[in-house]
């Protein structure tokens, strides 16, 4: 059965450039992101942002909320209206993202898709072309969930949490602890 999805030749050495050794993972990771690299570091910069957007969001609310308590109904509509915007601009800049995203994901997918259907037809394997297919037609498309879920996904989780627990710091270091708690 055919199931390498690269058209390079695999590489005789494991070697990673800065820790040893790379893992298969690391190594197939590298293989599906290396030539659509710049549109997911496009689409993870969107997709940071937009996750930004939320402690602008809350701040409108906390804002509008402090002025009901003090009896400022005058704080409402503008806190709204920051609200909504905030709401329309995250769900751009997330539309934004997921343009790329799947952008990256349909130009890497058709390439593989190339690359696969030109060696197979000057190979000559026993692999009959009903696996050929099913890899072509069933197993490439499983590569579009990683490129547009899970690599911004991971952009996301890595910068995010740190910009808000640094707000959170800002605050109040009280508030800051109890968010590393976990």
């Amino acid at each position: 059965m055919v199931c390498n999805l690269a058209s390079e030749p695999q590489a005789t050495s494991n070697r990673a450039p800065g820790n040893g050794y790379a893992t298969v993972s690391q190594r197939a990771s590298a293989r599906i992101v290396g030539p659509v690299a710049r549109p997911l570091r496009i689409a993870g910069t969107f997709a940071v942002f937009a996750g930004l957007v939320w402690p602008i969001q809350g701040a409108a609310l906390a804002w509008a909320i402090s002025g009901w308590v003090s009896g400022d109904m005058g704080r409402t509509g503008p806190a709204a209206l920051i609200f909504v915007l905030g709401g329309v601009l995250r769900a751009g800049l997330n539309r934004r993202a997921g343009k790329w995203l799947f952008d990256a994901a349909d130009q890497r997918i058709t390439r593989e898709r190339a690359a696969l259907i030109g060696r197979e037809a000057r190979a000559r394997t026993d692999a009959g072309s009903a696996e050929i297919a099913v890899l072509i037609v069933q197993k490439l498309p499983l590569l579009q969930p990683w490129i547009t879920r899970y690599h911004v996904a991971m952009v996301r989780v890595a910068i995010l949490p740190a910009v808000l627990l640094i707000l959170a710091f800002w605050f109040s270091w009280v508030i800051g602890l109890i968010g590393t708690d976990r």
